[in-house]
This record gives structure tokens, sequence and C-alpha cells, in this order.
């Protein structure tokens, strides 16, 4: 099955809202409708991303990449509620390399 990732960076908190919910409401997000292989945080030039990688069903590349972009989104509405997001982007395995895929519109 293709291995797909979001990382999205965090420019702040909404009031009343836990660092660590951010990260999970992404996997919350993205595992309601695909599997989530991993997640983790990093501080990049002293800004916060988050990186969730999963995997979509086997199709065409074109299919795969629509429902990478579905899972983007749901990830994005879920923490744009409780963060600020900054950039984000999807990457999609290919070999032993990541390449960028188009960020849902």
């Amino acid at each position: 099955m293709p291995s797909y990732r979001v990382q999205m960076e965090i420019l702040g908190l909404r009031p009343g809202n836990r660092p660590e919910a951010v990260l999970d409401d992404a996997v919350t997000a993205i595992a309601e409708n695909f599997h989530v292989d991993d997640r983790q945080v990093d501080v990049v030039a002293g800004t916060a991303r988050i990186t969730v990688r999963f995997t979509v069903p086997d199709s065409s590349d074109k299919e795969e990449q629509e429902l990478a972009q579905m899972a983007t989104a749901a990830a994005h509405e879920a923490v744009d509620r409780i963060a600020v997001i900054g950039r984000y982007w999807i990457l999609r395995r290919a070999g032993g390399r990541w390449l960028p895929v188009a960020a849902p519109s």
C-alpha cells in the first residue's frame, strides 16, 4: 500500500488547548479512514512541526493522491480548530525518497 506523510508547521495554540492535542487530533482525523503508520513532533528552525505517516489503499496514482489529499484536509481541519497552522505539505514514498504531492485546494 502506498505510504504518504503530511507535515504541518504549528505556529501556536489557540486559547484553552494543550500542545499534545495537536498531534493527537491530526492522527485521529487521518485514522478515521486510513492506517496511521507513525507520528512525530519536531522543532525545525524554532518552529514546531508535526508529521503523520499513513497508508492509502492501492489504486491508480491519481486516486491514491486524492485519498492522501482527503486525509490531509481532514487533519488540517482538525488541527486548525486548536492551533495556528503555517505551511503544510504532503509527501509520497517512492523507493527510498519522499516526493511532494499537491496539497488540497
